[in-house]
């Protein structure tokens, strides 16, 4: 509670009331970039979501891992 107070408290003196302004709306200082975009993953991927709308990330991996056609990414990298 203390260092809040004090974290506004130099905030307020250096910059006034735009210091007191929240600043979550800034890029954070590491962005994750994707690997795979480009590639047959990705395309196989992309062509199986748009063939099957309804199917989750998990189906999608599922699917594609009973084809054999390729090794897919974890099911959290997987989008539908």
């Amino acid at each position: 509670m203390r260092g809040t107070y004090y974290r506004y408290k130099i905030a307020y003196k250096d910059r006034g009331l735009v210091g007191l302004e929240k600043r979550s709306l800034r890029r954070p200082h590491n962005v994750r970039k994707s690997t795979w975009l480009g590639s047959k993953t990705y395309e196989l991927v992309v062509a199986f979501g748009k063939a099957h709308p309804i199917e989750g990330k998990e189906i999608i991996h599922a699917t594609l891992l009973m084809q054999g056609k390729m090794n897919p990414p974890h099911t959290t990298t997987v989008f539908s």
